[in-house]
């Protein structure tokens, strides 16, 4: 499907507010995006010293989820961020 101004411009409007969250956390980890078992490792390893995770992959019970920012809770219970 060929892009147009407008998907161009929704793109470009998610990487700037990547930008932007990375800001409010900045000792976050950005996870690449590409491929599934890297992502998904690289997701658990943030979470696992505690880290806000940006692009965050979790996969179980055939359920994947992709989140823009995800930030660990109390009891170390991730909680999803809108911030």
């Amino acid at each position: 499907m060929p892009a147009d101004d407008t998907s161009d411009a929704v793109l470009v409007m998610g990487t700037e507010v990547g930008v932007i969250a990375r800001q409010g956390w900045p000792d976050g980890t950005l996870i690449a995006p590409k491929g599934l078992s890297k992502p998904l490792a690289a997701t658990h390893a943030a979470l696992s010293a505690r880290k806000v995770v940006f692009e965050a992959t979790m996969q179980q019970d055939g359920v994947l989820v992709r989140t823009d920012v995800l930030a660990p809770g109390p009891a170390a219970r991730p909680s999803i961020s809108s911030r």
